[in-house]
C-alpha cells in the first residue's frame, strides 16, 4: 500500500511514517521545508514539499495513495492568538479531506493533539473525557 502522512517531521508522525516503510508499505510525507526532512530520504519516504493549508499544493503528493495520515497540526500553550490555530487545524484538514475526496482516497486516519483534553489533573483519560474548567490555551 501507499500512503500520505502529514506531520512527519513531528514525532509522533515520524515514526509512524518509520514503522510504515518498515512494514513494507509506499510512504509520501508532506511537509514545508524539505531541508527539515532529510532524514526521512535516508529511510526510503518519498519526501514532497506542500502545506496543508495550501489546496493546490497537495494535489500532486496525494495522487495515487491507497490512504492518508493527517498528523500534521500547529499547538502552543499559552498562545493567546487562535488564528494560526485555527488556519492550520482546522482548515489545513478541511484542504486535506477535501483533497482526499477529490482523489477518491478510500482511507483517511486523523490524528488530533493531546491539547484537546487540556488539563486533566494528571488523571489518564480516553475519547469519553469531558473537560469542564479553563482551557490551557485561554
Amino acid at each position: 500500500m501507499k500512503y500520505l502522512v502529514t506531520g512527519a517531521t513531528g514525532f509522533i508522525g515520524g515514526c509512524l511514517a518509520k514503522q510504515l516503510v518498515q512494514s513494507g508499505h509506499m510512504v509520501v510525507a508532506l511537509v514545508r521545508n524539505p531541508k527539515k526532512a532529510m532524514h526521512l530520504s535516508s529511510l526510503g519516504i518519498n519526501v514532497r514539499q506542500g502545506d496543508i493549508t495550501n489546496r493546490s499544493s497537495l494535489r500532486g503528493p496525494m495522487t495515487g495513495v491507497d490512504g492518508v495520515f493527517h498528523l500534521a497540526a500547529w499547538y502552543n500553550i499559552g498562545t493567546r492568538d487562535k488564528r494560526a490555530a485555527y488556519h492550520i487545524n482546522v482548515h489545513g484538514t478541511q484542504q486535506v479531506l477535501e483533497m482526499a475526496k477529490d482523489l477518491n482516497i478510500p482511507k483517511i486516519v486523523y490524528t488530533s493533539t493531546l491539547a484537546v483534553f487540556s488539563d486533566t489533573g494528571g488523571t489518564l483519560v480516553d475519547e469519553t473525557f469531558h473537560h469542564k474548567g479553563p482551557w490551557l490555551s485561554e
